[in-house]
């Protein structure tokens, strides 16, 4: 017994000293509230991608996950003054405490640990978590365990009238959103229209050449150009690394497809733009508070 006590240690020693050398790197551990140390440790980042073909070739079902893991030797935090069992020996949840580290592109990350997502090895003394993404707080006293998808439904409107909804979290978002100042209107029958001005026209993008006030629309007094659309821009649609910032998207109950997107902006150029009256539905990155 003697013996196998004697190697266990041994081994928990080896342990240690492996994981504070050759490809360790500094990771700095900080409680909620508390004071940070560094200690020498190991990350990993993991990421998966399926693919499976449906029938006839026509239809597929794609999957791809990323889990971002670390490890330490638990003594290493101990010696620090890191406190990582309770008055019963037992290992804490870690639930809020932050990690930080360096990848090998040279990009420094801070990840935060969740409630259940640490497992220690009791024979060896090492630690390993899997970490959450993390970003500072945008509203105050609220901080940002994690990321998940959810469904978000917006009327547009000429001036949204401040009208919310609270999510699941906590957290309330407007349910009215006027589109950008960033592409032409479209034209309307008896409006008076200048040189120079631009509208869109089934489909069609329009100069006005000859100042005009048509009730039916005259293709001499214009000339044809690129339709361009307003944008429209809604909140929580960051692009979170590991998840899907967009999967379906509605307008009017209508499927659309291909949609494209980018940092929360839509262009809907390809089914000829966004009109005042659209119901918008889609799944959004939307932040997961502790409060």
């Amino acid at each position: 017994m003697a013996f196998d006590t004697d190697m266990t240690a041994r081994v928990a020693r080896d342990v240690r000293r492996i994981t504070t050398r050759d490809f360790a790197i500094p990771l700095t551990f900080q409680p909620p509230g508390g004071s940070a140390v560094t200690v020498k440790g190991y990350q990993s980042k993991v990421q998966w991608d399926v693919s499976e073909p449906g029938s006839g070739g026509l239809t597929y079902i794609t999957a791809n996950t990323k889990k971002v893991y670390c490890s330490v030797s638990e003594a290493e935090l101990t010696d620090a003054g890191y406190v990582t069992r309770d008055s019963n020996g037992n290992l804490i949840t870690f639930k809020g405490h932050l990690v930080t580290c360096t990848d090998v592109g040279g990009q420094e990350l801070t990840y935060i640990i969740q409630k259940g997502q640490s497992r220690a090895d009791e024979t060896v003394g090492h630690i390993t978590f899997i970490l959450g993404y993390y970003e500072l707080p945008s509203v105050p006293g609220k901080v940002i365990m994690g990321w998940k998808q959810a469904s978000i439904t917006a009327q547009i409107v000429v001036t949204p009238d401040g009208s919310t909804q609270t999510l699941n979290n906590g957290d309330v978002i407007a349910l009215q959103y006027a589109l950008n100042n960033d592409g032409y209107g479209l034209w309307t029958s008896g409006t008076t229209y200048l040189v120079g001005s631009y509208v869109n026209y089934y489909g069609k993008g329009y100069r006005c050449t000859t100042q005009n006030a048509d009730v039916v629309f005259t293709p001499g007094n214009w000339t044809e150009v690129a339709p361009k659309y307003a944008t429209l821009t809604i909140p929580y649609l960051t692009s979170v690394v590991g998840i899907a910032p967009l999967t379906t998207f509605m307008i009017d109950a209508a499927a659309i497809q291909n949609e494209p997107y980018a940092a929360g902006t839509f262009d809907n150029s390809m089914y000829g733009g966004f009109q005042v009256g659209n119901v918008v539905t889609f799944d959004a990155t939307v932040p997961v508070y502790s409060i």
